[in-house]
């Protein structure tokens, strides 16, 4: 039921994947700009409306390993969308965990959060295995159940953009 979407946008590049769901993943690569963000939040939207259709909540996963550090206006989008949505997303999702590497980038996702009214619980890890496994405990912790083939260890990266 589930599915991947891949978008490209200058010098970077957004995937969607909610094959996991209730689990929903974004992968973000190289230069992050407001066109993916928007796009993002909309994908998000179809993804709490399903939550919601399913008598569910969502666990947010992003995996920003491969990311640049945002620029100012990208990092408003994304706390500007965030509380757009604040009540949908305060029904809904129960969890995001971003994985990230290095005091810059982890810096730039500390400062989108700080720039929101209320925002999502946020949990930070350095690899995709402890996301996913924050992840699983989050879900189990608020009566949801992971998916049946939800494997923290054996999750695969999408493949990169050639080019």
């Amino acid at each position: 039921m589930g599915a991947v979407e891949h978008h490209d946008s200058g010098d970077g590049s957004l995937i969607l994947d909610d094959r996991l769901f209730p689990v929903v993943l974004g992968t973000w690569i190289g230069e992050i700009d407001v066109s993916m963000v928007e796009l993002y939040y909309g994908w998000l939207d179809g993804m709490i409306e399903r939550a919601e259709s399913e008598h569910t909540r969502i666990v947010t996963v992003t995996d920003g390993l491969d990311a640049r550090r945002p620029r100012g206006e990208v990092r408003r989008a994304f706390a500007e969308h965030t509380d757009a949505r604040q009540a949908s997303m305060d029904r809904a999702v129960i969890g995001t965990v971003v994985a990230t590497r290095g005091p810059v980038l982890l810096g730039a996702v500390a400062a989108v959060f700080w720039m929101m009214r209320g925002g999502p619980r946020l949990l930070t890890t350095s690899d995709m295995p402890k996301a996913l496994e924050r992840t699983r405990k989050i879900l189990v912790a608020n009566g949801v159940r992971p998916p049946r083939d939800f494997d923290p260890s054996r999750y695969e990266r999408p493949p990169r953009p050639s080019g």
